[in-house]
């Protein structure tokens, strides 16, 4: 019953992952999705499938060169990144296909929460090899394929 309207841009937040796709406030961000015109069945609909981690926010997206407030998912609690549920990121990849969005941006979320999650092991890696420090283009290797990207570029 949701009516899709566009591409929108979230200012002033950031796309990372807790296992789980979130937001948060970060003044440099700039998060891509989609808007759509919600019923109230489907806001019940989706807060069933957030469920009770996740909280409705209010926030000012631009689209169409025009700012509306809507309605957003975030984390409730302040939870601490993880890598992503690759079934979850497919997902959202699948949407960003879809929509046409840069992709490159989901991959840099993804790999900037791998560079900080505690739990992924990637930071003492990425410390013994400077070839995964965070130097990746998105850009550069659509593929996300870190260590491709930095040996073509000291190729160069």
């Amino acid at each position: 019953g949701a009516d899709p309207l566009g591409t929108a841009t979230l200012p002033r937040y950031k796309l990372r992952f807790c296992r789980y796709a979130d937001i948060v406030p970060d003044n440099e961000g700039e998060v891509l999705g989609a808007i759509f015109k919600l019923t109230p069945a489907c806001v019940r609909a989706l807060d069933s499938y957030e469920g009770p981690e996740y909280a409705q926010i209010t926030v000012h997206v631009v689209a169409n060169g025009r700012r509306l407030k809507a309605m957003a998912y975030a984390m409730q609690h302040n939870a601490k990144t993880a890598p992503p549920d690759m079934d979850h990121y497919r997902e959202i990849a699948r949407g960003y296909q879809d929509w046409k969005l840069d992709e490159a941006r989901l991959r840099r979320a993804r790999y900037d929460t791998l560079q900080t999650s505690p739990d992924s092991g990637s930071q003492s890696h990425a410390q013994s090899n400077p070839q995964r420090r965070a130097t990746w283009d998105p850009a550069a290797s659509p593929s996300g394929d870190v260590i491709r990207s930095a040996t073509r570029r000291n190729q160069d």
